[in-house]
């Protein structure tokens, strides 16, 4: 397992946020509960030739994943965060695919079609997105990339495949 290495300081995640925060058109919010709203974006960077991105909801949850979405290589830094029933995701800018930030499985909601009107039910497509370790000591961040188990759709994105392909 790879060590734990220097990401940033947390301020550069809150520059980030006030930044994104003062574009009318970029503003992304969480909402954790009725009263309080935060405002969080990603931040990428990248380690050992693989882009990640940091996300910090509040000023504490941490979250760390693969920067290009699985589904089709979309920028996650730049997707809003949304409370999705209860769980905290990513929304990915190209195709609006929700990738739960805590698990890195992809959600959607089903429909009964034999009842439209019906609730709709969230559903999970299983762990897509690869995720990775995150810890803050005092100011600064470090990461830990976590490549071990199985693979995830998002490795592609880093595989010998997805840069033979670059190629021609």
């Amino acid at each position: 397992m790879a060590e734990f290495q220097f990401a940033c300081n947390v301020r550069d995640l809150r520059v980030m946020q006030t930044l994104k925060q003062n574009l009318s058109s970029g503003t992304t919010r969480a909402r954790h509960d009725q009263e309080e709203e935060r405002v969080c974006r990603g931040l990428r960077l990248e380690f050992d030739g693989r882009a990640i991105v940091i996300f910090m909801v509040g000023d504490k949850d941490l979250f760390a994943m693969d920067q290009k979405c699985y589904h089709a290589g979309g920028p996650l830094n730049q997707g809003d965060i949304e409370d999705i029933d209860g769980r905290l995701c990513v929304r990915c800018p190209w195709h609006l695919h929700q990738i739960a930030l805590d698990s890195g499985e992809s959600l959607y909601y089903s429909v009964d079609v034999r009842n439209p009107r019906g609730m709709k039910t969230l559903c999970s497509k299983g762990v897509k997105q690869r995720l990775h370790e995150v810890r803050r000591i005092g100011d600064k961040l470090f990461v830990q990339l976590c490549l071990s188990g199985e693979k995830v759709d998002s490795d592609y994105y880093y595989s010998e495949e997805f840069y033979r392909q670059m190629k021609c």
